[in-house]
């Protein structure tokens, strides 16, 4: 039997298997927090590092935070789809 030979993408793919996930389901509210929490986290660790070029990540982690949060705030509104609606 020829054995086929792997990607050089799978471990990628099985990497972020776990997120194309979330594309398909609604997210609890327990990951919408968890994931709040660590952006908000991961925000404040960029904004105290000494390194000027990875401050600009404070603005990326605080903007997947206000979505996590908008997402949070429709869901528990019972229309998750409709979390656009939200303000920051």
């Amino acid at each position: 039997m020829l054995r086929r030979r792997l990607s050089r993408f799978q471990k990628a793919t099985e990497a972020y298997r776990r997120d194309w996930n979330l594309l398909t389901k609604t997210p609890t509210e327990a990951q919408l927090r968890q994931e709040i929490r660590h952006y908000l986290r991961m925000a404040v660790l960029a904004r105290n590092s000494p390194d000027a070029n990875s401050r600009w990540r404070e603005r990326l982690y605080e903007d997947h935070a206000s979505h996590r949060r908008k997402l949070l705030a429709a869901l528990r509104d019972g229309r998750p789809e409709a979390w656009l609606e939200y303000p920051d």
